[in-house]
């Protein structure tokens, strides 16, 4: 593992930590989030609007698309709060290191992406063919297709996607390909 924010897990992990990190913002010291923990085990997560697992991989891909966050550790007896980690995994997967593997994989979608991301201040258009055609698009496009057509800029469409970034990339990808849209010069 490479990724500070992940050692940083695996480490309290392994030392069976109890207490919080807190997520701090570098640029203005904001509480972005919260990780706690209970003898080594993961069990509660929020990172802005995000709980559980997906606050986990929001603030790994801001510590990777960023690098703008730094922790404070605080070891501190943790009462008793409803666990929002492991669930979404599946029943069995409650274990902080299937978890720790599970953010491993999304690191390196995240690192791919970043490779494949269009240049943030190109605009797209979706292609009047395309629409005339009726091209089949599963939902996902679908509902990427409705925010290209209110955003065209591409920082706003990553800004504005209920997808996780490298999930937009994927999916402008494959509207591309379906030659879906064109870029606005």
């Amino acid at each position: 593992m490479k990724n500070y924010f992940l050692n940083l897990l695996d480490e309290q992990i392994s030392f069976q930590f109890t207490g919080r990190i807190n997520v701090i913002s570098k640029n203005d010291s904001l509480l972005l989030g919260t990780i706690l923990f209970s003898n080594g085990e993961l069990i509660y997560a929020k990172f802005c609007n995000y709980l559980g697992i997906n606050a986990l991989i929001q603030t790994l891909l801001a510590e990777v698309e960023h690098n703008n966050l730094t922790y404070a550790i605080e070891p501190e007896l943790i009462d008793n709060i409803s666990r929002n980690i492991g669930e979404e995994l599946g029943k069995n997967s409650t274990c902080s290191s299937t978890i720790i593997d599970f953010l491993s994989k999304h690191l390196y979608e995240i690192e791919e992406d970043l490779k494949k991301r269009p240049p943030m201040d190109q605009r797209l258009a979706i292609t009047k063919d395309f629409i005339w055609n009726g091209e089949k698009i599963t939902p996902s496009e679908f509902d990427l297709l409705c925010i290209i057509s209110d955003f065209g800029l591409i920082k706003d469409i990553y800004d504005n996607s209920p997808f996780i970034s490298y999930e937009t990339t994927q999916i402008l990808l494959s509207l591309k390909n379906k030659n879906a849209l064109y870029t606005i010069m």
